[in-house]
């Protein structure tokens, strides 16, 4: 959700020259300077061990849909719909067999669809973070002019990192709680938290922060870190393409910070030429084994537990910049704009190795739709919730109305709808997991009785 100018596909890596046979885009959602000042040394990672799978190599992947959304899509989340978004700022939700259920437009281009319990956000370069619940979006936190790298929200609270190394919070009202930058720490493409913390990537290594912004520990030795999810009782994470030009997957472990396990990715397929676009997902086969999935360039690789390449697969449609598995079925978004989702079940992958690939259905997406920011004006509340907007100590806050909800707790609601006196009719008011406030969900109309 920079502030920048768009991320054009071409300059977002500096690859290394093209293996002769092999044509390689290197299209990708994260720009890599040239030069790399001397590092520290803090915390060394144990040795990456190098791997290869010359007999393993899947022809084509079993791709069981593909959506085009036209552009660049970087955003994904998967839940019971397949959320993405793209640098155009189109939103699209998709079922799980590729249909579209729900579209929704930005006003900038969108890198970012998380979820926070109930609800999904979308980060925007215009700085602002939008819910998705409803029928239109409504800009629920406002970060300002910074170039953000990532998001997350956990339990209300919004967290932020921009590609200067600054990491941010802020609390459910949209008010910022803290705000650290650590030198040379560009690069944040990576921001994960739990309730024990937040984890941030950038370009000096994987760093744990307290929830009150303490750093609880830094690991150096991962150089630079691209991507991450969570794997555990650790993280996995791609990094070194930086310093080095070549791509190692880490698994670090999350109470102390040391690296566990780690593994050099390389192939001697064609075309294959690490260019910083990588992306990371974790979950269980159908047998219950640990499986990793992760993208370097052009290709795709399936690892086991304990590091093994199971197999490996060249990328259609652009280098991959973010996945996510749900049971066997990986889904992906790609830097030319497919949204994909691939069978990664036993059967399927065997069936590959031999070419044995049924056809995937693909589909466009519709013309973009434009953007719909009023309001429906309602004189019932009908079943839903009425909300008001009061003036307390100088702020524009939003109560409940009626006696099933406290009157001393307040709602969390989109800031540019806040005026004093105005009362709006919401789906629904969910108390938050950590009590004291309410969260809205779903639609947002104007009440006017």
């Amino acid at each position: 959700m920079s502030t920048a100018k768009k991320r054009p596909a071409a300059a977002r890596a500096t690859p290394k020259a093209q293996p002769a046979g092999g044509a390689n885009k290197s299209a990708t959602k994260k720009t890599t300077k040239t030069t790399k000042t001397a590092k520290a040394t803090k915390t060394k990672a144990k040795k990456a061990t190098k791997t290869k799978a010359p007999n393993l190599r899947v022809a084509r992947l079993p791709v069981v849909w593909r959506f085009n959304t036209g552009v660049q899509t970087v955003g994904l989340w998967v839940d019971e719909l397949v959320w993405v978004a793209n640098d155009d700022g189109n939103v699209y939700a998709l079922d799980r067999h590729g249909a579209l259920a729900k579209q929704m437009k930005l006003p900038q281009g969108s890198a970012s669809v998380i979820a926070d319990e109930a609800w999904k956000y979308a980060g925007c370069e215009d700085g602002k973070v939008y819910d998705l619940t409803g029928r239109v979006p409504h800009a629920m936190y406002d970060v300002g002019r910074a170039n953000i790298g990532w998001i997350e929200v956990y339990r209300g609270n919004l967290c932020v990192a921009d590609l200067a190394g600054t990491v941010a919070v802020f609390d459910v009202d949209g008010d910022q709680r803290w705000k650290k930058k650590v030198k040379d720490g560009g690069e944040g493409w990576v921001l994960r938290v739990d309730g024990t913390g937040l984890y941030h990537g950038c370009e000096i290594g994987l760093r744990k922060l307290s929830w009150g912004g303490e750093v609880l520990w830094h690991n150096r030795g991962v150089d630079d870190v691209r991507f991450a999810v969570d794997h555990g009782d650790a993280l996995a994470l791609t990094g070194g393409y930086e310093s080095g030009g070549d791509t190692t997957l880490y698994v670090v472990e999350k109470a102390s910070g040391k690296t566990r396990q780690s593994v050099l990715l390389t192939s001697d397929g064609p075309g294959f030429c690490p260019n910083g676009a990588e992306a990371v997902a974790v979950g269980r086969a159908a047998d219950g084994a640990t499986r990793l999935y992760v993208a370097c360039g052009n290709y795709l690789f399936g690892y086991d537990e304990a590091l093994a390449v199971l197999w490996e697969a060249k990328v259609e449609a652009g280098p991959i910049c973010n996945m996510q598995l749900v049971d066997e079925t990986l889904f992906y978004a790609t830097s030319e704009g497919a949204v994909c989702a691939v069978d990664v079940g036993a059967v399927a992958i065997a069936r590959a190795l031999t070419g044995k690939v049924k056809k995937a259905r693909v589909r466009q997406a519709p013309k973009e739709q434009a953007e719909d920011g009023g309001l429906e004006i309602v004189g019932d509340a009908g079943g839903g919730v009425v909300v008001e907007v009061i003036k307390l100590g100088g702020k524009l806050k939003v109560r409940p109305l009626g006696g099933k909800f406290r009157s001393d707790w307040f709602c969390q609601f989109p800031r540019d709808l806040r005026e004093e006196g105005a009362r709006f009719v919401v789906d629904e008011l969910r108390e938050a997991a950590q009590g004291g406030f309410y969260r809205t969900l779903g639609d947002i109309r104007r009440f006017r009785p």
